[in-house]
């Protein structure tokens, strides 16, 4: 278990849990280590524990949200499966999620035509993962299918290029505030 790991277990309030993980980061941790022993990223690791303001605390710091769990899990599954509604939001609305790596999510449903209300009768072609949790599903898909806007790809590009350490890097580049928050995915 790595020290990022272990805040992630200890911790519930965001606040504190935010000031250890800067002091990790300065001292070099990695936030997508994954531990032989149980092939989690912290990442993953909030969102299996449904610790929804820590993993938001992780993706906003520069945790890879594309880092999948035992059995090829990915970030976005595990959090359907936990119903965390407002991080599957976040996720899809900052634009992080990388859809090629959600092999799990079958749209066949949608590109065959059939309609909303014949998959909520019959419940079929949607992945196991979000039975009962239509809108759910419907808002996923919708996400998928839409472009992404120039700002978030911008936001994603530059999050790549600043790589680890990303919260002090963006405090180094002397940014205005509202757009240190925008890279920070403080505002979505």
């Amino acid at each position: 278990m790595t020290p990022v790991h272990i805040a992630v277990k200890r911790y519930n309030d965001s606040e504190l849990f935010e000031r250890v993980l800067l002091l990790l980061i300065e001292g070099g941790a990695d936030l997508n280590k994954c531990p032989f022993t149980s092939y989690e990223s912290p990442l993953f690791t909030a969102v299996s524990e449904q610790k929804v303001e820590i993993a938001t605390c992780l993706v906003r710091h520069g945790a890879d949200v594309t880092v999948e769990g035992l059995y090829d899990l990915t970030i976005l599954q595990r959090s359907c499966q936990r119903n965390l509604v407002d991080f599957v939001d976040l996720l899809l609305s900052s634009g992080v999620i990388k859809w090629s790596a959600e092999s799990w999510l079958d749209i066949g449903a949608l590109d065959s035509g059939i309609n909303r209300e014949l998959l909520t009768t019959y419940d079929y072609d949607i992945p196991l993962t979000l039975h009962g949790k239509l809108d759910l599903y419907f808002a996923i898909l919708e996400a998928k299918q839409s472009p992404l806007s120039l700002a978030c790809c911008c936001r994603q590009s530059i999050r790549k290029q600043l790589g680890t350490q990303l919260y002090f890097k963006v405090q180094r580049l002397g940014l205005p505030t509202k757009l240190q928050k925008y890279i920070m995915i403080e505002t979505v």
